[in-house]
């Protein structure tokens, strides 16, 4: 069964294009146990938890990815 996911409600049931994010039950499932998705959920997921993030944000910018790179090419050995 698939749903699309409500920033304020949750998941509900899936009714079209409209509906925002679509992602599979079994995604969910695999995120609320935290077990590991199938490799064909993955994608989904992904797209589901950077909306999360992005909504919660509220338009700010997430930095940790660009600090990580920041520190690692100051942390790279010189040839």
């Amino acid at each position: 069964v698939d749903y699309a996911y409500r920033f304020e409600h949750g998941p509900v049931r899936w009714r079209g294009s409209e509906d925002g994010l679509k992602v599979r039950g079994s995604a969910l499932i695999a995120l609320a146990t935290d077990t590991e998705p199938k490799s064909d959920d993955m994608a989904a997921l992904r797209r589901l938890l950077r909306a999360l993030i992005a909504h919660h944000l509220d338009g700010a910018e997430l930095r940790a990815w660009s600090l990580f790179t920041s520190s690692s090419v100051r942390a790279a050995p010189s040839p």
